[in-house]
């Protein structure tokens, strides 16, 4: 059985913005995610800028997503909240498109520029979002996701 990961609110909820709130829109619209996701893509070899377009503007679309669900919350144990599920969520998709990557390697196929650019995009939207929540918490998320992995080995 699984332990359930429980987030502790450590700022005082229902202020006009909340604490959470801007420590969360901060991390995410100020982070040079958009202009390091780019850089980073573009450094793939034949990489068709259309392609890299449409992945800064499809990582940016989930981030602002998210952005959009945080600003219809007004309690940070809430906010908190949401920031976990949004990360498991990332997570599981980053987690679903590398083991595809892993497969066709493994068959000695090339993964498609398209899957390798959203898995980018994911990994590094990752990073940001790993950042406003507890250590604590990553880990169980992480163990928790592994768990189907290590049932299957």
């Amino acid at each position: 059985m699984h332990e359930v990961f429980q987030i502790t609110p450590q700022d005082t909820p229902n202020q006009e913005i909340s604490v959470a709130l801007n420590k969360l829109q901060q991390s995410l619209k100020s982070a040079p995610y958009e202009k390091d996701l780019r850089e980073a893509l573009q450094t793939w070899e034949n990489a068709d800028p259309a392609i890299v377009d449409r992945y800064v503007k499809w990582g940016a679309q989930v981030r602002d997503d998210f952005l959009s669900l945080t600003e219809a919350i007004d309690n940070d144990e809430d906010i908190d909240m949401a920031a976990a599920i949004h990360y498991i969520e990332l997570k599981s998709r980053w987690i679903a498109m590398n083991t595809k990557i892993n497969y066709q390697r493994f068959r000695g196929q090339d993964c498609s520029q398209d899957d390798a650019f959203k898995a980018s995009a994911l990994s590094m939207l990752l990073a940001v979002v790993e950042g406003l929540i507890p250590q604590e918490d990553i880990e169980n998320i992480t163990s928790f996701l592994a768990e189907p992995i290590r049932r299957a080995a």
